[in-house]
C-alpha cells in the first residue's frame, strides 16, 4: 500500500466524521458502526463504499425508506434503521448484514445503554437459532418462529 492509497483512506475516514456529525444534527443518533471492506482491509478503491450501520430515533422501520433520506453523494452507504426496527431484525433474523456488521464492525458511536441492549439481543439471538458463521455466511439450526408456524 503506497503513500496515496493511505492519504486516500483517511480522506474517507474524514468524509465519515463529517457524515456522523450531520446525523447527530438532525437525528437522535443510538448507534453507528462502519462494517464491510474498510474494516476487513479489503477496500478497493473506484469499487468499495463505506458501509454504515445507523440507528436513530425518527427513522423509518423500513431500511430501504431510510436509505432514500440518508444516501448522500459519495463512498458513504448507509444501512438505517429505527431503535425498535434494529432489535427486530436481530430477533427475526431478517437481515445477517447486521449480524456482519456487530460481529465484525467498528463502533463510531454509540449511546451504552442501546448498544448494551443490542449486543444482548444478539448475542440471544445467536444463542436461540444456534447461529455460527463460516466462510459462505451465517449458519443457524433452527429456524425462526415466523417460519414454523405456516
Amino acid at each position: 500500500m503506497g503513500r496515496g492509497f493511505l492519504s486516500f483512506v483517511e480522506e474517507v475516514y474524514k468524509k465519515i466524521d463529517e457524515y456522523v456529525s450531520w446525523l447527530k444534527k438532525n437525528f437522535k443518533v443510538k448507534l453507528v458502526v462502519l462494517f464491510g471492506s474498510l474494516t476487513k482491509n479489503s477496500w478497493v478503491e473506484g469499487l468499495s463504499d463505506a458501509d454504515l450501520l445507523i440507528v436513530a430515533e425518527g427513522l423509518a422501520s423500513n431500511p430501504m425508506e431510510n436509505y432514500e433520506k440518508l444516501k448522500i453523494v459519495g463512498v458513504i452507504e448507509p444501512l438505517a434503521y429505527n431503535p425498535e426496527s434494529l432489535l427486530e431484525a436481530l430477533r427475526n433474523l431478517k437481515n445477517f448484514v447486521v449480524f456482519d456488521a456487530l460481529e465484525d464492525g467498528k463502533i463510531i458511536f454509540a449511546e451504552k445503554e442501546y448498544l448494551d441492549m443490542v449486543y444482548k439481543v444478539f448475542r440471544e439471538a445467536k444463542k436461540r437459532y444456534n447461529l455460527r458463521r463460516d466462510k459462505d455466511g451465517w449458519r443457524f439450526s433452527r429456524l425462526p418462529e415466523k417460519h414454523l408456524n405456516r
